[in-house]
């Protein structure tokens, strides 16, 4: 009975996404960010960027970067962009099985690239740039078209969940549609609709059963831990992890307060470029620490760099720079799921002195809003990061609090691997908004 829907819609006037909305949305990401693993450049964190799953090379990543704006700029025709990128990708050693390496750690794997990889790639980035289109559309014409309607496409490939929200009205502006605005997933062929009284009385007549409240799974998570990063993600139910946002809206999210993004909308602003950072400090090699201490010795030289009230066993309130209050203590190196001390991984012991002054004396301060499953509250993720010369080779560190709007809890502390890899991890912790710089 809803085969037909999607071939029905016109029907209703409800209209369709002009190509310019897409766009324009895919114009404005601005920036090449090179990826190893997919989940590298997560969610909301594609709005400010082009990124490819394998892709490192920034000279291939424009290719693709190229030509996803030329088809989506034609409408968004599959085969034309096959035919164009292969011989493309095959000219740059980047067609049939490629050893793609993770500029971080130097890890490496094999990643077929063929027709049916592009396709996913096309698929993705098409599918979002569409979606950021129509929401934008639909956030325009709310006084005469108010909801959403969500419609799966009802075959025996759909998700149970989808299947569920199948015939979901809800207002333009619900919460609901922050999360659950298709594509929901990987090759998830679900869409939404503007519409309003009388368009959903004839949806109905189709036989779309209409709900016009959110669907039980709203407001229910689950954990998905980030493979290069190792951050726990809270993802809502029934959606895959990295579809878990509005395209339209996630290009604000990170530099203003979610309660907030509605108001600006739909007049939606660029990410700017990354700001300079200050030049390195010089550090002495003295300030190294042996290999072969316990994981007490080297907490407590990290707490001995550290300033601050509390006893000389224990956590410490730390004041930071920018008037924030932190607890300290050994949770900061405390790994929960293999239920050991990460003192001595990645040989962060050696760098436990500039850990710690890192987080006393960054160079810079990075806020961003992050997923979360407790909707009462906001949850900001708080990154301190700091470069020291030591030797002639710059490493960079990086410090991670979040705040719950109680209080704010250290989650880690660690330096880059390798020179090869600091450039990559600076371009992914450097995100949302800068809130301290040190002069």
């Amino acid at each position: 009975m809803f085969t037909n829907l999607i071939a029905a819609q016109p029907a209703l006037g409800v209209g369709l996404v002009a190509p310019r909305d897409a766009s324009a949305y895919f114009a404005s990401k601005n920036k090449l960010l090179p990826s190893y693993n997919w989940d590298d450049v997560y969610a909301h964190e594609h709005a400010a960027g082009v990124a490819v799953a394998g892709i490192t090379q920034r000279d291939v990543l424009q290719l693709f970067s190229d030509e996803l704006q030329r088809t989506i700029d034609a409408g968004g025709d599959l085969r034309s962009f096959k035919k164009r990128m292969q011989p493309l990708l095959a000219k740059a050693g980047y067609w049939g099985d490629v050893t793609v390496t993770d500029p971080a750690t130097g890890e490496q794997r094999i990643t077929k690239f063929n027709a049916k990889r592009l396709e996913l790639i096309f698929n993705t980035n098409t599918r979002q740039a569409f979606a950021a289109g129509q929401y934008e559309r639909a956030l325009a014409a709310k006084d005469t078209l108010p909801y959403l309607l969500y419609l799966c496409a009802n075959d025996d490939k759909v998700r149970p969940l989808h299947r569920q929200w199948h015939g979901t009205v809800l207002p333009v502006e619900h919460a609901f549609w922050r999360t659950h605005m298709p594509p929901c997933g990987w090759c998830c062929r679900c869409k939404v609709v503007s519409v309003n009284e009388r368009d959903i009385a004839k949806y109905a007549k189709l036989g779309v059963p209409i709900k016009r409240i959110a669907p039980a799974s709203f407001g229910q998570y689950t954990t998905y831990t980030r493979k290069g990063t190792g951050e726990e993600m809270a993802v809502p139910l029934g959606i895959d992890p990295g579809f878990d946002h509005n395209p339209a809206l996630s290009r604000l999210r990170g530099v203003m307060p979610q309660q907030e993004i509605f108001d600006a909308a739909p007049a939606l602003p660029t990410m700017d470029t990354l700001p300079r950072m200050p030049v390195p400090r010089t550090a002495s090699k003295s300030i190294l620490l042996p290999k072969g201490m316990t994981d007490q010795a080297y907490i407590e030289a990290f707490m001995a760099e550290i300033d601050a009230e509390g006893p000389a066993q224990g956590p410490k309130v730390l004041t930071d720079v920018a008037g924030q209050q932190l607890v300290l203590d050994k949770e900061l190196f405390w790994d929960r799921r293999a239920n050991t001390f990460k003192t001595q991984k990645r040989d962060r012991e050696i760098y436990m002195r500039l850990l710690a002054r890192a987080i006393a004396d960054p160079d810079e301060i990075w806020e961003r809003d992050i997923p979360h499953n407790k909707q009462s509250k906001r949850l900001i993720r708080r990154r301190y990061i700091a470069r020291f010369e030591i030797d002639g080779e710059t490493t960079p560190i990086i410090g991670v609090f979040d705040w719950d709007s109680d209080s704010w809890s250290g989650i880690t502390v660690y330096q880059a691997d390798s020179a090869a890899g600091a450039e990559s991890m600076l371009q992914k912790y450097r995100v949302g908004v800068r809130v301290y710089v040190r002069q």
